[in-house]
């Protein structure tokens, strides 16, 4: 695998401003640590090639543990269920990673997430010709 380009704060923040009152807290520090690792990425684009599957569908598990510590802190589980933002958040997120890579939401494919307590769908990605 080629080398793993490094994500840009300044750049996710460019291409999604909604955001912003995320940046440098712990959510965002521990998520974006999360997704910029080498494994990380590895296992969604092996998702994608090798099993036409979501890239959350790899990591999932790891990311809801992820939330727990995070945020379990702050809020119920319930609420934390309940928190879109915190969701679409993630997806901005492994949005950009992928898009690093060469790799683009499929918009027209959504599947469902099993293994999961907190994401219930997510989209699928394709490789940019």
């Amino acid at each position: 695998m080629a080398q793993v380009p490094r994500p840009s704060r300044d750049e996710f923040y460019g291409r999604y401003p909604a955001f912003i009152d995320y940046k440098k807290n712990d959510i965002e520090t521990r998520l974006l640590e999360f997704f910029a690792r080498d494994d990380t990425v590895r296992k969604m684009i092996w998702a994608i090639e090798d099993f036409d599957a979501a890239p959350l569908a790899a990591v999932v598990r790891d990311l809801d543990r992820i939330l727990e510590e995070v945020l379990l802190k702050r809020m119920t589980r319930r609420e934390l269920a309940r928190n879109h933002r915190v969701r679409q958040f993630c997806g901005a997120l492994v949005c950009y990673i992928l898009s690093l890579h060469g790799y683009e939401p499929d918009r027209s494919s959504r599947t469902t997430v099993t293994r999961s307590k907190y994401f219930r769908s997510t989209t699928k990605y394709r490789r940019l010709m």
